[in-house]
């Protein structure tokens, strides 16, 4: 395993773009952030959501929010069947480059998919669209645990990696 700044890489998969490193220090009595910490949820079944939310920081700028009041639609992307979210038109704010790898939330504040890419619409094109890679196809991504976040983000005792 690769080892960079006390993390360890565990897993990732190129076709929904996501990356996952343990931490390797003791975060839930890192001094400097106690109550400082956030949970995020996820919801790894595919169903569509009523609305979105993305938070971000775009090319290391403040965090950002956009949000969509409307469904995403699933979507084809670099080869891959149904691997994406597609949010074509964001009611409020919209991503920008360096907001890769920001959570796309579900309306129960659940993380479905990770921003992947726009549509190539310039930053300033309020009809900017976005892709998220899927959470659901990541789940069981390429099949083995170096390719897949469901080797990691099931409990110990229940969890079944190949």
């Amino acid at each position: 395993m690769y080892t960079f700044d006390d993390t360890e890489f565990r897993a990732a998969w190129h076709p929904t773009d996501f990356a996952l490193v343990e931490l390797q220090d003791d975060i839930l009595r890192d001094e400097p952030s106690v109550g400082q910490k956030v949970w995020l949820g996820k919801d790894q079944t595919g169903n569509i959501p009523s609305t979105v939310t993305c938070i971000h920081h775009p090319a290391g700028d403040v965090m950002k929010y956009t949000y969509d009041g409307e469904s995403p639609s699933i979507t084809n992307f670099g080869g891959t069947n149904n691997s994406h979210w597609f949010v074509d038109d964001w009611d409020i704010g919209n991503t920008e480059g360096g907001s890769s790898g920001s959570p796309l939330f579900d309306q129960n504040k659940r993380v479905i998919g990770q921003d992947h890419a726009g549509d190539g619409k310039p930053i300033c094109d309020e009809d900017k669209g976005t892709y998220f890679g899927s959470l659901s196809l990541s789940w069981d991504g390429g099949g083995d645990s170096t390719t897949q976040l469901s080797c990691w983000l099931i409990p110990f005792g229940i969890r079944k990696c190949p």
